[in-house]
């Protein structure tokens, strides 16, 4: 049994690895997953470490390894869970789905479903490292400069966007369309015991979903679909099972809508971005480079050529 005193032990302890000086300019999700990776990848050593008197000896290692899980988790808990609730409550209107669907639902509701979303996907182990990307997004306004200029252009992405998915919404809503389908994204990444036949669980950071599983995915994805739909009643279930499909390759797939198609593209340039790195003199800015490196790789990750050739454009012409 988990005593008062093993749990204040383990608080010391994940509290003296936070401290390390490796860790100072480290985003704490990232802290949290570098802490529970070196906690996999060195079980002999801390198990003896950790069963010793001056820890836990009256703990088998099945407690001792949930305890410290549950205790890092804990701590970044502290500061991922307030966080998310203020981006969701200041970063997005979610007027959008009322205009979607000729509705008049107060937006608090929304957002209450939203928010109760977003917990579930914090307490899967699995799903955590994915928050980073997205709070940099929802930081940085990554999402609103891209549709704007999108707009702006009048070209292949508008077309998609106007023509051939059909939205009738404005820009900004168009982009609060967006960032609410990447935090519903998430779910698509999520552990479920009887499917672990599929080689879809992630222990570390969930990657990309590379093209050859996505026909297996379309299968597996209706199931998340429905467990979860009952968490965001207020949501289509066709808007959910899109904002999954955001994972999906479009060279698989090309009836992939041109919302995930720009929400999958901006949270991979999320992964490392860095708002405040400076630009040497000489050096080409960040995200006109990351689009010219996709415009070689996009066979490889799924993605829409057509949209990177575009972002690339937008991105050099602004210097960002």
């Amino acid at each position: 049994m988990i005593t008062d005193d093993n749990k204040q032990k383990m608080d010391e302890f994940i509290s003296h690895l936070m401290k390390n000086k490796c860790f100072e300019n480290e985003f704490f999700l990232k802290v949290e997953e570098h802490i529970i990776r070196f906690f996999t990848q060195n079980i002999p050593a801390l198990h003896k470490t950790l069963s010793t008197k001056e820890y836990f000896p009256n703990l088998e290692w099945a407690e001792i390894e949930k305890l410290f899980t549950k205790t890092v988790i804990n701590k970044s808990n502290k500061k991922l869970l307030p966080l998310m609730q203020t981006l969701i409550s200041t970063k997005i209107d979610f007027e959008f789905l009322n205009a979607l669907n000729n509705l008049n639902k107060p937006k608090e509701d929304y957002k209450d479903e939203l928010l109760k979303l977003c917990l579930i996907e914090c307490s899967r182990v699995e799903l955590r490292p994915c928050f980073e990307p997205i709070i940099k997004i929802l930081n940085n306004n990554l999402i609103e400069k891209y549709v704007q200029e999108i707009f702006s252009l009048k070209s292949y992405a508008c077309f998609e966007l106007e023509k051939v998915q059909k939205l009738k919404l404005s820009p900004q809503q168009i982009t609060e369309y967006i960032k609410t389908s990447l935090i519903i994204s998430l779910i698509g990444f999520s552990k479920h015991s009887d499917d672990e036949d599929m080689g879809f669980v992630y222990k570390t950071t969930p990657q990309r979903i590379n093209h050859n599983t996505t026909k297996m995915l379309q299968k597996y994805y209706p199931k998340i679909r429905d467990s979860y739909c009952k968490v965001i009643p207020s949501f289509p279930k066709e808007f959910v099972y899109e904002a999954i499909g955001l994972n999906l390759s479009v060279l698989e797939d090309p009836e992939i809508p041109m919302t995930s198609r720009i929400g999958c593209l901006i949270y991979a340039l999320a992964k490392t971005f860095n708002p405040k790195q400076k630009v040497d003199r000489g050096a080409e800015n960040y995200q006109k480079s990351w689009f010219k490196t996709q415009q070689k790789n996009y066979k490889f990750f799924g993605y829409d050529i057509k949209l990177i050739d575009e972002f690339y454009r937008i991105a050099a012409e602004k210097y960002w």
